[in-house]
């Protein structure tokens, strides 16, 4: 039923009026002229000034839909169960999980000698307590030494990924004096119960390019590892089996791998395989095995096994895991004699068991047609079972373990989600042919009920980069606006890896186009087919999706009558052409470096602030975190600037800035509902006005 929206008079509202400071900037004989370059300094009261602007007229947007964003709110809260726990974890000789209490914006973590979790229960942290005080929270909960009495922890109380490690004497219940100050928030103990290792950033950049052994007795520091190169960072991690520290250093296409013996914190580092452009090794530890993940000879990955000292003589190296046109390894995990292989099959998630042992193979059996899954291996290494995450569009995540023997699977928790009932929803999956000919696959989301002869409004969501799939999981805000009349769809285009690292490829660089295309095509199929209604289309997307719907704005601005774009990233040449900003040269194997005249024309062709122009732009909602690290505050605030300036549609378009959080937007968990109460009126406003 129609609801009548609350009153908005687009053309009563004062926009603010950005000034303009025009500023040139020529390369490869091309001038572009950005009159909102200013906006970049932070530090400028101007800015923040004209951002609170912004803000305000956001909030009379939401105060005018009061009843409506209050309403959608508590829809959502009722899904929501206010009071959860995880479900236990065994280490060693303790349990560990995290509750969720009514009430509290944040997690409490526990630990426990008893699996009943009724006796001996030990809070490590409470990040309610650390949260006081501060606007914005994110901790990396508690990473316990491998002798379980002492836990480190670290937090970041800004939103720009600048972490504080502190550390606890679990046996005192003291929190130490000792602390390390902005830094990632990658730590790894070794396994003398005294030493980590931790990364250090650089304060203009963000490249994580140092790694530090710290000893927490003395606080003696001292710096290990130093990655040169401008376009790779490093990460650190311990080796299932907790024999290594293993080392990485990597960009989007390439990963180097060096490793340590755990037990020995002054050991040196050791380089597995020189770095190949292109070639992405992962390297992991088993019983006796290493296991090698590696692109070398084919996109979707092989499997290699071979015994610890035999690293350097390939020759020696068991193909375990050979190359499959349509099976694209994702990854793997290693366990006590098992190594779990997370794959995909023409897109859809698979699991095989390899046995080292019996040297063979077993692959786990699902009953739906369309789900997801993902690693939920945690805890002894030596463990009999392992677990996995397993969901879909309409059933709510399930923790499952499996019996390595037998692959008995049984459900240890699902998703409490209050208020839900999965069998008044349908889920489908299509394939959408696009222009060139490739099949696109779409997952659909509708009330059981729909019916494609009687079409109504259609939410499209995309991503399309970094080869990140977007998975089919049950999420609260398509629910809102499915119980609406709304179909909601994943359009998995390509910059994805939904198919393989070819889908991948096929969507960056100068295949970029295609990401934007494949998203508009299935756009157009779906209407067509009869899952939305010209008139009644919108589109979502964030950071990377962000930019995405920056470019189809441009594109095909009539075939859309609202667009969310959080955090997008939408100003892609001069943020690719200013080394100084986070996370730049790292980036040139996606997007491509426009220092080379070829690989500018690229960007030049998509990048949705360079191609804003006088046309009528759809309803917009742009949300920004002021604080955030990866796509600076700066893209959103200017685009919305110029699409104003140049849009003769009497359209809305409104931007939100988070003055106190950073990419991921705001930390508390009843912020977050709100925030997507206000998205979800917002579309419903829209609706409601035709």
């Amino acid at each position: 039923m129609k609801t009548k929206p609350d009153a908005f008079a687009v053309n009563k509202i004062e926009f603010p009026v950005a000034e303009k400071k025009v500023k040139k900037m020529q390369i490869h004989g091309d001038l572009r002229q950005d009159p909102y370059y200013w906006m970049k300094d932070r530090k400028n009261p101007k800015i923040v000034s004209y951002l609170n602007e912004e803000n305000s007229v956001f909030e009379k947007f939401i105060q005018a839909n009061k009843k409506q964003t209050d309403h959608i709110f508590n829809e959502l809260k009722k899904r929501t169960a206010e009071d959860d726990t995880t479900y236990p974890v065994k280490d060693k000789d303790f349990y560990y999980w995290s509750e969720v209490k009514k009430g509290k914006e944040y997690r409490i973590f526990y630990r426990s000698t008893d699996e009943a979790k009724k006796k001996n229960v030990e809070i490590l942290i409470d990040e309610n307590e650390l949260a006081k005080g501060h606007q914005y929270l994110s901790t990396t909960g508690p990473r316990i030494s491998p002798d379980q009495t002492l836990m480190s922890y670290a937090m970041d109380t800004q939103g720009r990924r600048f972490y504080t490690h502190y550390f606890k004497n679990l046996k005192s219940g003291k929190v130490l004096d000792t602390v390390i100050e902005s830094v990632s928030s990658s730590l790894v103990w070794s396994n003398d119960n005294e030493t980590v290792f931790y990364v250090k950033m650089d304060p203009e950049t963000l490249r994580a390019y140092q790694v530090y052994r710290f000893h927490v007795p003395s606080g003696k520091n001292e710096l290990v590892f130093e990655e040169k190169d401008s376009e790779f960072s490093i990460g650190i991690d311990k080796s299932s089996n907790d024999q290594y520290i293993m080392l990485y250093s990597y960009h989007l296409q390439t990963i180097e791998i060096r490793f340590m013996d755990a037990g020995n914190p002054l050991a040196k580092f050791q380089l597995f395989r020189k770095r190949k452009k292109g070639v992405r090794d992962v390297l992991e530890a088993g019983k006796n095995h290493f296991y090698l993940l590696t692109n070398e000879n084919d996109k979707n990955f092989e499997v290699f096994q071979f015994l610890p000292e035999d690293f350097k003589n390939p020759k020696k190296w068991t193909l375990l895991k050979k190359k499959s046109k349509d099976i694209y390894i994702e990854g793997i995990e290693t366990l006590d004699g098992y190594v779990v292989f997370f794959q995909k099959l023409n897109g859809l998630d698979e699991v095989l068991v390899f046995d080292e042992t019996k040297n063979s193979s077993r692959l786990l059996s699902f009953d739906d047609e369309s789900y997801s899954i993902e690693s939920a291996i945690a805890g002894d290494f030596t463990q009999s079972k392992f677990r996995i995450s397993y969901n879909s569009l309409r059933i709510p995540e399930r923790l499952i373990e499996v019996d390595f023997k037998t692959l008995k699977q049984k459900t240890l928790k699902e998703r409490p989600v209050p208020n839900f009932d999965s069998n008044s929803y349908r889920t489908e999956r299509k394939l959408i042919k696009s222009r060139d000919g490739k099949l696109i696959p779409v997952s659909l989301l509708m009330k059981k009920n729909f019916n494609t002869k009687k079409p109504g409004p259609l939410m499209v969501y995309g991503y399309g980069s970094y080869g990140h799939a977007i998975k089919p999981e049950l999420a609260l805000s398509p629910l809102s606006l499915v119980d609406r009349g709304f179909v909601y769809a994943i359009a998995h285009i390509r910059g994805g890896d939904d198919l393989g690292r070819e889908w991948y490829d096929g969507g960056r660089m100068k295949n970029k186009m295609n990401t934007f295309n494949d998203f508009i095509d299935v756009t157009d199929g779906l209407i067509s087919l009869g899952y939305g209604k010209k008139g009644h289309i919108y589109a979502r997307g964030g950071s990377a999706g962000g930019l995405l719907m920056g470019a189809i704005a441009n594109i095909r601005p009539e075939l859309y009558s609202g667009l969310v774009a959080e955090v997008p990233f939408v100003d892609v040449l001069t943020t690719m052409l200013d080394d100084t900003i986070p996370l730049t040269t790292f980036e040139y194997q996606e997007w491509g470096n426009p220092n080379i005249k070829s690989q500018y024309n690229w960007m030049k062709e998509y990048s949705p602030y360079d191609n804003v122009e006088k046309k009528a732009y759809p309803n917009m909602l742009v949300r920004s975190g002021f604080h955030d690290s990866q796509v600076q505050y700066w893209e959103p605030t200017k685009w919305v600037a110029k699409l104003r300036e140049h849009n003769t549609a009497d359209t809305l378009i409104l931007l939100r800035t988070n003055m106190e959080a950073g990419h991921g937007g705001l930390s508390g968990r009843y912020q977050r509902l709100q925030e997507a109460a206000e998205m979800i009126s917002f579309l419903l406003w829209l609706e409601n006005k035709k």
